[in-house]
């Protein structure tokens, strides 16, 4: 159970970060602020899933020894 929710969020974040790299390359029809609002956000998601992914590495590693 634990191998399956790590390879999950392991594609997730793999996801995100394109969906990260696109957004940066392509131009924005969105006010600045808002689109700095929106960025941050998805940032934040990043970050977390980052977060998520490493917790799940964590515990796969300890419940190995």
């Amino acid at each position: 159970m634990l191998a399956e929710a790590i390879v999950k969020a392991r594609k997730l974040v793999a996801e995100l970060e394109r969906q990260q790299q696109e957004l940066a390359a392509s131009p924005s029809d969105l006010p600045p602020q808002q689109f700095a609002e929106g960025k941050q956000a998805f940032d934040n998601a990043v970050a977390a899933a980052r977060r998520m992914l490493q917790a799940l590495e964590d515990a796969a590693a300890l419940s190995a020894d």
